[in-house]
């Protein structure tokens, strides 16, 4: 299996949880996650501005950058626990199909971002 490297943002509460998630999994060291929010963090050599990669979710495989749901499914192939989504999001219908529905997850994100803030304040 090839190396991926996931880019997501470090300030985002959501990104932030959900990619610790990632992290305590069990099983994938061919798994790098780069934080864009990072003080020495440079995105001149990625060909991505930074609002590109704040904007949706990134990882990048053998120099190409994949996206939305297509990223996620591809990630979701490192490690063993989640192996059965990649399997269900792999055919090009379901992988279109988790695309379309990541895109209306960003129309919601904020909102979203809002309450896990508010929660955490608790």
């Amino acid at each position: 299996m090839e190396d991926i490297t996931v880019y997501y943002d470090g300030k985002c509460p959501l990104c932030r949880r959900e990619i610790n998630i990632y992290k305590s999994l069990s099983g994938s060291t061919d798994v790098s996650y780069i934080d864009i929010e990072a003080v020495n963090f440079d995105c001149n050599d990625l060909g991505l501005k930074k609002k590109q990669l704040k904007s949706r979710f990134h990882i990048k495989k053998n120099g190409l950058f994949l996206t939305g749901g297509y990223a996620f499914a591809e990630l979701w192939k490192h490690y063993p626990s989640l192996r059965f989504l990649n399997i269900i999001f792999s055919s090009r219908l379901m992988g279109f199909l988790l695309d379309k529905t990541y895109n209306l997850f960003l129309i919601l994100r904020p909102l979203l971002q809002w309450l896990v803030v508010r929660l955490e304040r608790r």
